[in-house]
Protein backbone atom coordinates (compact mmCIF):
# COMPACT_ATOMS: atom_id res chain seq x y z
CA UNK A 1 0.00 0.00 0.00
CA UNK A 2 1.28 3.23 -1.16
CA UNK A 3 2.05 5.83 1.62
CA UNK A 4 0.03 8.43 2.37
CA UNK A 5 -0.42 12.38 3.28
CA UNK A 6 -2.37 11.33 6.09
CA UNK A 7 -0.45 9.01 7.35
CA UNK A 8 2.56 11.18 7.07
CA UNK A 9 0.73 13.90 8.48
CA UNK A 10 -0.04 11.15 12.07
CA UNK A 11 4.10 10.76 11.98
CA UNK A 12 4.67 14.92 11.21
CA UNK A 13 2.12 15.59 14.31
CA UNK A 14 4.39 13.52 16.49
CA UNK A 15 7.59 14.89 15.57
CA UNK A 16 6.69 18.53 15.17
CA UNK A 17 7.61 18.95 11.46
CA UNK A 18 5.87 19.33 8.06
CA UNK A 19 4.04 16.33 6.47
CA UNK A 20 5.84 17.26 3.46
CA UNK A 21 9.01 16.18 5.01
CA UNK A 22 8.57 13.07 5.78
CA UNK A 23 6.80 12.39 2.60
CA UNK A 24 10.10 13.08 1.02
CA UNK A 25 12.05 11.23 3.27
CA UNK A 26 9.62 7.73 2.56
CA UNK A 27 9.89 8.87 -1.19
CA UNK A 28 13.45 9.25 -1.36
CA UNK A 29 13.76 5.81 0.74
CA UNK A 30 11.72 3.46 -0.91
CA UNK A 31 9.76 5.25 -3.73
CA UNK A 32 6.73 5.75 -0.69
CA UNK A 33 6.07 2.11 -0.66
CA UNK A 34 6.39 -0.14 2.20
CA UNK A 35 6.41 -3.93 0.48
CA UNK A 36 7.83 -5.55 -2.17
CA UNK A 37 4.93 -7.07 -4.73
CA UNK A 38 5.28 -10.58 -2.94
CA UNK A 39 4.46 -8.79 0.17
CA UNK A 40 7.75 -8.81 1.83
CA UNK A 41 9.56 -5.78 3.39
CA UNK A 42 11.59 -3.67 0.99
CA UNK A 43 14.91 -3.94 2.19
CA UNK A 44 18.74 -3.43 0.99
CA UNK A 45 21.34 -6.08 2.04
CA UNK A 46 24.71 -3.36 2.83
CA UNK A 47 27.93 -5.62 1.97
CA UNK A 48 30.18 -3.17 3.69
CA UNK A 49 28.36 -3.60 6.72
CA UNK A 50 27.80 -6.82 6.93
CA UNK A 51 31.63 -6.97 6.58
CA UNK A 52 32.17 -5.12 9.65
CA UNK A 53 30.27 -6.50 11.73
CA UNK A 54 31.43 -10.12 10.92
CA UNK A 55 35.12 -8.77 11.10
CA UNK A 56 35.48 -9.40 7.72
CA UNK A 57 35.90 -13.22 8.02
CA UNK A 58 34.16 -13.45 5.11
CA UNK A 59 35.26 -10.98 2.71
CA UNK A 60 37.48 -13.59 0.62
CA UNK A 61 34.88 -16.15 0.18
CA UNK A 62 31.57 -14.60 -0.39
CA UNK A 63 32.76 -10.81 -1.83
CA UNK A 64 29.68 -10.04 -2.96
CA UNK A 65 28.01 -10.40 -0.01
CA UNK A 66 30.91 -9.01 2.63
CA UNK A 67 32.84 -5.65 1.38
CA UNK A 68 35.44 -4.03 3.07
CA UNK A 69 34.35 -1.09 1.54
CA UNK A 70 30.53 0.29 0.24
CA UNK A 71 30.45 -0.56 -3.82
CA UNK A 72 27.54 0.22 -5.28
CA UNK A 73 27.97 -2.44 -8.19
CA UNK A 74 26.77 -5.18 -5.26
CA UNK A 75 23.27 -4.05 -5.56
CA UNK A 76 21.11 -6.12 -6.97
CA UNK A 77 17.50 -4.22 -6.27
CA UNK A 78 13.55 -5.44 -5.48
CA UNK A 79 13.36 -8.79 -4.53
CA UNK A 80 16.72 -9.98 -5.56
CA UNK A 81 18.42 -8.04 -2.19
CA UNK A 82 16.38 -11.17 -0.11
CA UNK A 83 18.33 -13.50 -2.11
CA UNK A 84 21.21 -11.90 -0.69
CA UNK A 85 20.18 -11.49 2.62
CA UNK A 86 18.80 -14.88 3.23
CA UNK A 87 22.41 -16.24 1.85
CA UNK A 88 24.05 -13.41 4.25
CA UNK A 89 21.55 -15.16 6.93
CA UNK A 90 23.22 -18.84 5.82
CA UNK A 91 26.56 -17.36 7.39
CA UNK A 92 25.58 -15.04 10.35
CA UNK A 93 21.99 -14.76 10.91
CA UNK A 94 22.19 -11.53 13.37
CA UNK A 95 24.37 -9.16 11.37
CA UNK A 96 22.63 -10.23 8.43
CA UNK A 97 19.99 -8.88 9.57
CA UNK A 98 22.01 -6.11 11.05
CA UNK A 99 23.49 -5.26 7.36
CA UNK A 100 19.89 -4.97 5.86
CA UNK A 101 18.00 -1.43 5.66
CA UNK A 102 13.95 -2.38 6.39
CA UNK A 103 10.48 -1.33 5.29
CA UNK A 104 9.43 2.79 4.33
CA UNK A 105 11.66 4.65 6.03
CA UNK A 106 15.18 1.81 5.43
CA UNK A 107 16.05 1.72 9.01
CA UNK A 108 19.37 -0.05 9.28
CA UNK A 109 18.88 -3.22 11.50
CA UNK A 110 21.42 -2.31 13.67
CA UNK A 111 19.52 0.81 15.13
CA UNK A 112 16.94 -1.73 16.57
CA UNK A 113 17.25 -0.57 20.28
CA UNK A 114 16.73 3.12 19.19
CA UNK A 115 13.12 1.76 17.46
CA UNK A 116 12.30 -0.11 20.61
CA UNK A 117 13.44 -3.64 20.36
CA UNK A 118 15.73 -4.87 22.32
CA UNK A 119 16.93 -7.59 19.72
CA UNK A 120 17.29 -7.43 15.65
CA UNK A 121 15.06 -10.22 15.36
CA UNK A 122 12.21 -8.44 17.27
CA UNK A 123 12.42 -5.17 15.19
CA UNK A 124 12.40 -7.45 11.87
CA UNK A 125 9.14 -9.14 13.23
CA UNK A 126 7.72 -5.85 13.87
CA UNK A 127 8.62 -4.17 10.35
CA UNK A 128 7.05 -7.59 8.92
CA UNK A 129 3.88 -7.03 10.07
CA UNK A 130 0.92 -4.11 8.98
CA UNK A 131 2.13 -0.88 7.43
CA UNK A 132 1.84 1.43 10.96
CA UNK A 133 4.69 -0.76 12.16
CA UNK A 134 6.98 0.99 9.72
CA UNK A 135 5.43 4.21 11.08
CA UNK A 136 6.05 3.24 14.81
CA UNK A 137 9.52 2.44 14.50
CA UNK A 138 10.18 5.28 11.93
CA UNK A 139 8.94 7.94 14.96
CA UNK A 140 10.55 6.17 17.51
CA UNK A 141 13.91 6.00 15.90
CA UNK A 142 13.78 10.01 15.25
CA UNK A 143 13.30 10.41 18.37
CA UNK A 144 16.14 9.01 19.88
CA UNK A 145 18.06 10.79 17.01
CA UNK A 146 17.77 15.05 17.97
CA UNK A 147 20.09 15.91 15.46
CA UNK A 148 17.65 13.72 12.54
CA UNK A 149 14.93 15.42 14.18
CA UNK A 150 16.63 19.07 14.12
CA UNK A 151 17.07 18.60 10.82
CA UNK A 152 13.86 16.92 9.58
CA UNK A 153 11.99 20.44 11.72
CA UNK A 154 14.75 22.93 9.97
CA UNK A 155 14.66 21.12 6.67
CA UNK A 156 18.50 21.17 6.60
CA UNK A 157 18.68 18.73 4.06
CA UNK A 158 22.46 18.27 4.59
CA UNK A 159 22.13 17.85 8.25
CA UNK A 160 19.57 15.52 7.46
CA UNK A 161 21.72 13.25 4.93
CA UNK A 162 24.88 13.35 6.84
CA UNK A 163 23.03 11.94 10.22
CA UNK A 164 20.47 9.63 8.63
CA UNK A 165 22.23 8.45 5.50
CA UNK A 166 25.89 8.99 6.82
CA UNK A 167 28.54 10.85 5.57
CA UNK A 168 29.32 8.77 1.94
CA UNK A 169 27.05 10.70 -0.01
CA UNK A 170 26.00 13.98 1.43
CA UNK A 171 25.87 16.44 -1.70
CA UNK A 172 23.43 13.57 -3.89
CA UNK A 173 21.40 12.82 -1.02
CA UNK A 174 20.50 15.84 0.02
CA UNK A 175 19.68 16.88 -3.01
CA UNK A 176 17.17 14.17 -3.41
CA UNK A 177 15.77 15.14 -0.28
CA UNK A 178 15.37 18.80 -1.46
CA UNK A 179 14.14 17.77 -4.73
CA UNK A 180 11.70 15.37 -3.42
CA UNK A 181 10.36 18.14 0.00
CA UNK A 182 9.55 20.72 -3.48
CA UNK A 183 7.44 17.72 -4.67
CA UNK A 184 5.25 17.27 -1.81
CA UNK A 185 5.63 21.11 -0.35
CA UNK A 186 4.78 22.49 -3.89
CA UNK A 187 8.35 24.55 -4.05
CA UNK A 188 10.89 24.44 -6.68
CA UNK A 189 13.47 21.94 -6.91
CA UNK A 190 16.29 22.04 -4.67
CA UNK A 191 15.13 24.99 -3.03
CA UNK A 192 17.93 25.20 -0.16
CA UNK A 193 20.81 26.09 -2.63
CA UNK A 194 19.03 29.76 -3.37
CA UNK A 195 16.18 31.77 -4.10
CA UNK A 196 13.06 30.45 -5.59
CA UNK A 197 12.69 30.28 -9.39
CA UNK A 198 10.43 32.66 -11.48
CA UNK A 199 7.17 30.52 -11.29
CA UNK A 200 5.85 30.02 -15.30
CA UNK A 201 2.70 31.29 -16.43
CA UNK A 202 0.81 27.83 -16.99
CA UNK A 203 -1.41 29.19 -19.51
CA UNK A 204 1.59 29.66 -21.85
CA UNK A 205 2.90 27.17 -24.53
CA UNK A 206 6.61 25.87 -24.00
CA UNK A 207 8.51 26.81 -26.78
CA UNK A 208 11.26 24.44 -27.60
CA UNK A 209 14.70 25.78 -28.19
CA UNK A 210 16.81 22.16 -28.58
CA UNK A 211 16.48 18.73 -27.60
CA UNK A 212 17.52 19.15 -24.36
CA UNK A 213 16.21 22.52 -23.28
CA UNK A 214 12.66 24.43 -22.95
CA UNK A 215 11.80 27.74 -22.01
CA UNK A 216 8.62 29.49 -21.21
CA UNK A 217 7.59 32.73 -21.55
CA UNK A 218 6.83 34.50 -18.65
CA UNK A 219 8.57 32.39 -16.62
CA UNK A 220 11.55 29.76 -16.62
CA UNK A 221 11.52 26.31 -16.91
CA UNK A 222 15.28 24.59 -17.63
CA UNK A 223 15.54 20.72 -18.38
CA UNK A 224 19.26 20.04 -19.09
CA UNK A 225 19.70 16.70 -17.51
CA UNK A 226 20.89 16.90 -13.77
CA UNK A 227 22.35 20.76 -14.27
CA UNK A 228 20.68 22.95 -12.23
CA UNK A 229 20.47 27.27 -12.22
CA UNK A 230 23.34 26.95 -9.16
CA UNK A 231 25.25 25.26 -12.11
CA UNK A 232 24.66 27.82 -15.15
CA UNK A 233 25.10 30.61 -12.71
CA UNK A 234 28.92 28.79 -12.04
CA UNK A 235 29.55 28.64 -15.17
CA UNK A 236 29.11 32.24 -16.37
CA UNK A 237 30.66 33.45 -13.64
CA UNK A 238 34.03 32.84 -14.45
CA UNK A 239 32.74 34.74 -17.86
CA UNK A 240 31.62 38.05 -15.76
CA UNK A 241 35.09 38.15 -14.07
CA UNK A 242 37.22 37.70 -16.91
CA UNK A 243 34.97 40.36 -19.08
CA UNK A 244 35.84 42.84 -15.47
CA UNK A 245 39.33 42.03 -16.00
CA UNK A 246 39.37 42.95 -19.10
CA UNK A 247 37.89 45.84 -18.16
CA UNK A 248 39.80 47.17 -15.96
CA UNK A 249 43.11 46.20 -18.00
CA UNK A 250 41.54 48.84 -20.62
CA UNK A 251 41.10 51.14 -18.07
CA UNK A 252 44.79 51.28 -17.24
CA UNK A 253 45.44 51.21 -21.04
CA UNK A 254 43.59 54.48 -21.03
CA UNK A 255 45.45 56.32 -17.66
CA UNK A 256 48.64 55.27 -19.29
CA UNK A 257 47.39 57.08 -22.52
CA UNK A 258 45.95 59.68 -21.03
CA UNK A 259 49.99 60.07 -19.38
CA UNK A 260 51.89 59.65 -22.10
CA UNK A 261 50.17 62.48 -24.05
CA UNK A 262 50.54 64.69 -21.17
CA UNK A 263 54.30 63.80 -21.37
CA UNK A 264 54.07 64.39 -25.07
CA UNK A 265 51.99 68.28 -24.36
CA UNK A 266 55.06 68.83 -22.19
CA UNK A 267 57.33 68.35 -24.26
CA UNK A 268 56.48 69.88 -27.63
CA UNK A 269 55.51 72.91 -25.38
CA UNK A 270 58.77 73.50 -23.81
CA UNK A 271 60.73 72.82 -27.30
CA UNK A 272 57.83 75.13 -28.65
CA UNK A 273 59.43 77.45 -25.58
CA UNK A 274 62.73 76.83 -26.74
CA UNK A 275 62.27 77.39 -30.49
CA UNK A 276 61.09 81.01 -29.51
CA UNK A 277 63.70 81.72 -26.95
CA UNK A 278 66.49 80.85 -29.86
CA UNK A 279 64.98 83.26 -32.80
CA UNK A 280 64.60 85.79 -30.18
CA UNK A 281 68.43 85.87 -29.44
CA UNK A 282 69.17 86.13 -33.13
CA UNK A 283 66.65 88.69 -34.17
CA UNK A 284 64.07 86.58 -36.08
CA UNK A 285 61.35 88.00 -33.17
CA UNK A 286 60.29 90.96 -32.77
CA UNK A 287 60.01 91.96 -29.27
CA UNK A 288 56.62 93.74 -28.73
Amino acid sequence: MAFTREKAAEIANKLGCESSVVLAVADVESDGAHDLPDGRPKILFEAHWFSKLTKGQFDAQYPGLSSPVWDRSLYKGGAAEWGRLNAAIRLDAEAALKSSSWGLFQIMGFNHKACGFDTVTAFVDFIKGPDDADMEAFINFVKANPLILKAMRAKDWKAFALHYNGPGAVASYSAKMADAYGKFAGQPDRAEEGPPLPVADPTLKPVPVSSSKTVIAGGVSVAAGAATVADQINQVTPIVESIATVGASFQNVLKLGALALSIVALVAVGYMLWRYIQKRRSGDVVSI
